[in-house]
């Protein structure tokens, strides 16, 4: 819960600052019988990676400012299609990706989780800042490549899960939704 308000801002002038300057759609969900939060953040490419960057910046200020201990981790969701493509043989792409981003744990978990009925995976990414946002970068370019109007579900206000990107989106392009807890 602390996270999401994090985010949200006073007021919601934080999640404001973040969408006039990445110009991405950004939702905060709770999800159903669980403690886990969902932001969903969406857009084209370009937009996605930007607010992802900037959410983790300020996901990560607890951490640089001494306030919060132990490891800076994010979880990502995908759609459990597209864990093969992550993997790569012999899970050679992420440890290829934890190698070269500078991020100390790139995992992919091998049960599924449901949500809203979509069979999801979490995607463990731990470490310094800058190697969760270029992890981030890397996993989205293999998850899309090949697929440049490629939509990932999101999950709407009602909670029904659509594949058109997210509601309401003034966004021209392939939108891109994206999963996160």
């Amino acid at each position: 819960q602390a996270d999401l308000s994090r985010i949200i801002g006073k007021g919601g002038q934080t999640v404001s600052n973040i969408r006039s300057k990445c110009g991405a759609v950004i939702k905060g969900f709770n999800l159903e019988d669980t403690e886990n939060k969902l932001v969903v953040i969406g857009g084209t490419m370009i937009e996605v990676l930007e607010g992802f960057d900037l959410v983790a910046d300020v996901l990560y200020q607890p951490f640089a400012q001494g306030q919060a201990s132990g490891p800076f981790r994010l979880e990502m969701l995908l759609d459990n299609s597209r864990a093969g493509r992550v993997l790569g043989p012999k899970g050679v792409t992420v440890t290829t990706v934890r190698n070269e981003s500078g991020c100390a744990v790139v995992r992919l978990i091998k049960e599924p989780v449901e949500v809203c009925g979509q069979s999801l995976r979490t995607m463990l990414l731990e470490g310094p800042l800058h190697g969760i946002q270029n992890a981030h970068f890397m996993l989205q370019q293999l998850i899309y490549e090949n697929t440049p109007h490629q939509v990932a579900p999101c999950v709407n206000v009602d909670g029904s899960v659509s594949r058109e990107g997210i509601p309401n989106s003034s966004h021209s392009g392939g939108n891109i939704g994206y999963w996160w807890w």
